[in-house]
């Protein structure tokens, strides 16, 4: 048996649409989409953020990925590089990244040379066949990159 939940997240200043999956004898996962405008208060949002993820540390599964608006923050395997013009929300949204252990998966530019859109998970394993399609090649209106990947659970028998 397989149970959803559905759920908008929670002030205009954090969008986050979250599925929770339940499958019978495994925990839940949770599977989110987020967008965080350029044009908000970053002290307001993280700590909203912040409280999101610290009520989703219960999940056994977790996948995060959405456009966070973080251009000066450059992602490569398990590192994060800076630019030397690094604001304190980026370096605050890296520090609430490592401290409830997610990893990010993106290493390709989805915005001209930024990688704006991520997907963090606690188990890297679990993303996989991650590709960047261009928006000429989408048919969609949008300025940004698409990423289409492959996101697995286990269910215990």
């Amino acid at each position: 048996m397989l149970q959803l939940s559905f759920t908008w997240v929670w002030s205009k200043e954090l969008e986050i649409a979250a599925v929770e999956i339940e499958l019978i004898n495994t925990k839940k996962t949770l599977i989110c989409v987020c967008y965080r405008p350029p044009s908000v208060n970053i002290n307001e949002w993280l700590c909203l953020f912040s409280s999101f993820l610290e009520s989703s540390s219960s999940y056994e599964s977790i996948l995060i990925c959405g456009d966070f608006n973080f251009p000066d923050l450059y992602w490569n395997s398990d590192f994060v590089f800076q630019s030397q013009d690094i604001s304190s929300g980026s370096t605050d949204f890296r520090e609430l990244i490592s401290y409830f252990f997610l990893q990010q998966i993106n290493i390709h530019p989805t915005r001209k040379n930024n990688i704006l859109d991520l997907v963090f998970t606690r188990s890297p394993e679990t993303v996989r066949n991650l590709e960047c399609v261009p928006p000429t090649q989408s048919n969609l209106l949008s300025d940004h990159s698409l990423l289409f990947f492959d996101f697995g659970v286990h269910a215990k028998l």
